[in-house]
């Protein structure tokens, strides 16, 4: 195979690794967006003023709760 071939086939290669790396940060984004979204649900529902929702690394993230007079305690559970 001429490096002329080699050159094409990975250029053609190009357009699917970059879709799949594209859907791959999708649903990476989708997911923190859903913890979060429960996060606050969580707070509001048990009746605090806030939330911190705080991701420190990738599958680790801490949901805490921020009362009205401005403590920070730790989430109810979120029912998964």
């Amino acid at each position: 195979m001429s490096h002329s071939n080699t050159w094409r086939l990975l250029s053609q290669a190009k357009v699917p690794i970059l879709m799949a790396a594209l859907v791959v940060l999708l649903v990476v984004f989708a997911l923190a967006a859903n913890d979060r979204r429960q996060c606050r649900e969580a707070c509001l529902k048990a009746g605090h003023a806030n939330y911190s929702y705080k991701r420190e690394r990738f599958g680790d993230a801490t949901c805490d709760c921020i009362t009205r007079d401005g403590r920070t305690v730790a989430a109810p559970p979120t029912g998964r």
